[in-house]
């Protein structure tokens, strides 16, 4: 934190060939040309300028935006965030991060609660919801409640396009047979 005050606003032009990656980023990991990369390419991003870079690189940039470093406010470090992560969707890594560290910031900021509605992990609430009282839902309610939270979509298979009904049965079904196995 100390080190990312410091060197809040320091800009640089250096053309970085190199590759920077460690598990858990930090300034003091980087030797100096892939500080000068670094500093050069968050310069960049600042100046909305955002190109793919090494994820290390993307994540110390995210950490310092946590700690509001290059945020005047809480509020500007989370539109900063959010900006960020929706212009830096060439890695869809960073979603998977962001979105329950978007909601965290809110909270702990205590900024206004009407924010959090925006962030993607809220849409799990209602799928959930169904899939726990699924009994009093119909098949195509539970099917579409499992799709929501599935990464993977039957609904683009070419069995579910010709059997859209049947497969929502079954679905339902061994949906059923899940919860009956695992409420025993």
């Amino acid at each position: 934190y100390e080190q990312g005050k410091f060197m809040e606003d320091f800009e640089d032009d250096y053309n970085y060939e190199g590759d920077f990656v460690r598990y858990f980023p930090t300034y003091q990991a980087m030797n100096d040309h892939q500080l000068r990369g670094y500093f050069s390419w968050r310069t960049k991003v600042r100046r909305c300028l955002i190109e793919k870079t090494s994820l290390s690189f993307v994540f110390v940039y995210v950490y310092e935006l946590l700690n509001l470093i290059g945020a005047r406010s809480p509020k500007e470090g989370f539109e900063s965030l959010k900006t960020f992560g929706a212009a830096y969707a060439i890695d869809p890594q960073i979603g998977r991060y962001l979105r329950p560290w978007l909601k965290d910031f809110v909270i702990y900021h205590n900024l206004d609660r009407s924010l959090l509605p925006d962030l993607a992990e809220n849409s799990y609430d209602q799928p959930l919801l169904t899939l726990m009282d699924f009994k009093s839902h119909n098949p195509q309610e539970t099917f579409r409640a499992i799709s929501a939270l599935s990464s993977y979509n039957l609904e683009n298979s070419r069995y579910f396009k010709e059997h859209a009904e049947e497969t929502q049965s079954v679905v339902y079904d061994v949906w059923a047979m899940l919860s009956d196995h695992y409420d025993k």
